[in-house]
């Protein structure tokens, strides 16, 4: 593991580093900090005082180099994506848009072949290798040729159900960094003999709810090529969703753009700027994202 590798998996846990001195100061969320990621941050201690030793511009740099030969084409974003990008610029650091995929794996497991399906499966889309940049105040999209994703695993034989769903949250609620990536996490719980749970974590701007199970099938495919239980290789694709973005921008453009935006301002004009729900509570202040289930039987008479 590189020392740009280390502080990817560091940040995913929400562990921050800094200096003290000629000392390593770490700072990490309760039950975070196992004992090899201790060995890991002994064994690159110096490299890691070296990295932060130097100014903020220079460590971005270093950082973003764990995006393997990353593409100088800039290439344009999906009217989705830039609706995601927009919000994140609204509001840096927010997990609302985080998907999980989780599931869980009972018999033997080969955590090696699972680590290499992982690298195979980022390597087949590009939508997994992609960060998000700002070039003339407009987002734009730029691409690794190669990016090695770390499969994190995690000690989870002494959790309870309950402790291991509070896990699995804390991993999902991790922030994600669209301009350096990467984009996707992947964790491995280890319950305890054949008993795992595979988390796969995406920022929305890269997949959604449809292509995240696409991926998790994809990735049970690879991994049973490798394990030596199956040997029918997946079909080569026939696009990427770099080439639908690049044909929406083309297709809505111009004219066209201007005749669709021009319907919907006439739809809409005049309409409020809040939706006034009859509601027993006073609108709050600010966004809080909390939400809830909660169910009430209607009798036939009010409905």
């Amino acid at each position: 593991m590189t020392v740009i590798e280390l502080l990817a998996l560091l940040n995913e846990q929400g562990i921050a580093v800094s200096t003290e001195g000629s000392d390593l100061r770490v700072n990490a969320p309760s039950g975070t900090l196992t004992d090899e990621l201790k060995a890991l941050l002994v064994q690159h201690k110096s490299e890691l005082l070296e990295l932060l030793a130097k100014d903020p511009a220079e460590q971005t740099v270093a950082v973003q180099s764990i995006l393997e030969g990353k593409s100088r084409e800039a290439l344009p974003l999906s009217f989705a994506q830039e609706r995601l990008w927009f919000l994140d610029q609204l509001e840096p650091g927010n997990t609302h848009y985080n998907l999980p995929a989780a599931i869980s794996i009972t018999g033997a497991l080969d955590s090696a072949a699972l680590e290499t399906a992982l690298q195979q499966l980022v390597q087949r889309h590009e939508a997994l290798r992609s960060v998000f940049a700002t070039q003339n105040r407009e987002p734009v999209v730029l691409r690794a040729e190669h990016l090695t994703l770390p499969l994190t695993q995690h000690d989870a034989t002494v959790l309870t159900e309950e402790e291991l769903q509070q896990k699995l949250t804390t991993l999902i609620n991790v922030p994600f960094d669209l301009s350096s990536g990467p984009l996707l996490r992947a964790h491995l719980l280890i319950q305890g003999p054949g008993e795992h749970v595979l988390l796969l974590v995406a920022h929305h701007i890269i997949a959604d709810g449809v292509s995240l199970s696409i991926v998790m099938r994809e990735m049970a495919a690879l991994y049973a090529v490798e394990s030596g239980t199956d040997h029918s290789a997946l079909p080569p694709l026939d696009a990427e969703y770099g080439d639908f973005a690049a044909w929406q921008r083309e297709h809505l453009s111009g004219e066209r753009l201007e005749r669709e935006l021009d319907y919907w301002r006439k739809q809409l004009d005049g309409a409020p700027l809040t939706l006034e729900l009859p509601t027993d509570h006073p609108r709050p202040a600010g966004s809080k994202h909390t939400g809830g289930w909660a169910r009430e039987l209607f009798d036939e008479a009010l409905l």
